[in-house]
């Protein structure tokens, strides 16, 4: 029953909308999909320019090829092929100790949410920028780039 009324309600409410908004929507829908796609069909248009840059667009697959056709390039696109296999294999084990967290009563279950916001809030690269900051706070000698400012 109740599943019936919700799809009533969302036909109710759809046939209620006025024009404009239902273009309102559409339009808002083909911004945004645009704006996102368009980025992705660049790159794909540009995958097949063989010409230098700054020459006008000259089509072609040796970009393809000699991403493919080189055996160190196949061995480096299995690889990350096999470790793309572990954001599976992470969001499986997300949701086993979201179940266990939500379902059953777990010792410490405070500590492991605290835990859990804290790296949802946390950027990814917080340790590395901080050990990469404090290794260049200390050095006696500039970097490479800074000494040819120098």
């Amino acid at each position: 029953m109740g599943l019936e009324s919700n799809s009533q309600n969302m036909i109710s409410w759809i046939s209620k909308s006025s024009g404009s908004e239902a273009v309102a929507g559409l339009g808002t829908l083909i911004f945004v999909g645009l704006f996102a796609v368009s980025p992705i069909a660049f790159i794909l248009v540009n995958s097949f320019n063989i010409a230098s840059p700054g020459h006008p667009f000259r089509g072609g697959v040796q970009g393809w090829s000699d991403a493919f056709g080189d055996g160190k390039s196949t061995k480096r696109h299995r690889l990350q092929f096999l470790l793309s296999i572990r954001s599976f294999v992470g969001v499986a084990i997300a949701f086993a100790v979201s179940w266990l967290l939500v379902r059953i009563r777990i010792p410490g279950r405070a500590v492991i949410e605290f835990f859990l916001w804290v790296a949802f809030f946390c950027p990814a690269d917080l340790p590395r920028l901080d050990s990469v900051a404090g290794s260049q706070l200390w050095r006696a000698q500039p970097m490479a780039h800074e000494a040819a400012v120098y």
